[in-house]
């Protein structure tokens, strides 16, 4: 059944890609699918509703940007919220595994305060590092860790070759956010829930497993037009 499935978020991942840019990316991004670590380690074993929701996901898009383009973002902001609210209908999940459970939580601010005070009043200390400067500032870190080399490619067991390609797809997409307003809106709300809670988490895979392939296609495509243009002068 696994199987199955994943056959097809591939199929689909390669028509998504091809709708929104051209074939080649799309055949890339498939390829990419099957052989690179997110086939291996975004989709935990036996976890059927991470595939049919992905599924759900790629698809709809799919088919929105055939019929209607327009309303695209719209579902999938619905995509990505029907996701969350049926992977975690428990909130009490956010109190047990939310990194503001964490009980060094609130020594590791008085740690900081302690040392502010060396230089600072007390109350300017407080004033700076506070329960809510800190979890901004820690949901921030977060976010921005899940594009990390390390979070990608070395803890997630990655293909280091294709790093350099993911992070040219991505600056391709954000440097024309307008244009790539879709695929801008995805990369924020793929880290969004992971990002404030620790270990796995089911909605960082459901969104990742066809947004990752789709940014790396992208780089590889683009190095390929660069360096073929460069030749043709």
């Amino acid at each position: 059944m696994s199987l199955f499935l994943f056959l097809l978020i591939i199929l689909g991942v390669a028509l998504l890609a091809s709708k929104i840019f051209n074939r080649q990316v799309g055949l890339l991004a498939a390829f990419l699918t099957t052989t690179s670590f997110w086939s291996r380690s975004l989709i935990p074993s036996g976890e059927t509703k991470v595939f049919l929701l992905a599924i759900f996901l790629t698809y709809g898009l799919w088919l929105i940007l055939k019929i209607q383009p327009k309303i695209a973002i719209c579902f999938l902001i619905f995509a990505s919220l029907l996701t969350f609210l049926i992977l975690y209908p428990d909130l009490g999940f956010w109190l047990k595994h939310g990194f503001s459970s964490d009980p060094t939580f609130v020594p590791i601010i008085h740690n900081y305060i302690n040392r502010c005070h060396q230089l600072f009043p007390i109350p300017v200390c407080r004033l700076i590092y506070n329960k809510p400067a800190f979890f901004v500032q820690q949901y921030l870190l977060n976010f921005l860790g899940h594009f990390s080399t390390d979070t990608l490619f070395i803890s997630g067991r990655g293909n280091l070759i294709l790093a350099p390609f993911f992070y040219l797809g991505l600056f391709s997409i954000l440097v024309s956010w307008r244009k790539n307003l879709l695929l801008t809106t995805w990369i924020f709300l793929y880290p969004l829930t992971a990002s404030f809670t620790s270990g796995f988490n089911y909605f960082h895979s459901a969104l990742g497993l066809a947004l990752l392939p789709i940014i790396s296609a992208l780089g590889i495509f683009q190095a390929i037009k660069f360096i073929s243009s460069r030749k043709q002068k």
